[in-house]
């Protein structure tokens, strides 16, 4: 029986409080938002290890 608790309060003490909840919210929102916003700007440059050269 005490197994059983000491996995039910494992359960427990993993989830995040309300506070936590919300930065870990705001932290997947700014990635987000890093994805769309530089993808395009990434884009413009040269894989790495390939330079290019104007003459």
């Amino acid at each position: 029986m005490a197994i059983g608790l000491n996995h039910g309060f494992l359960y427990l003490l993993m989830a995040r409080t309300r506070l936590g909840r919300k930065v870990a919210d705001g932290i997947e929102g700014f990635r987000r938002y890093l994805s769309v916003t530089e993808e395009e700007r990434l884009g413009l440059y040269p894989p790495s290890g390939r330079r290019v050269v104007n003459c």
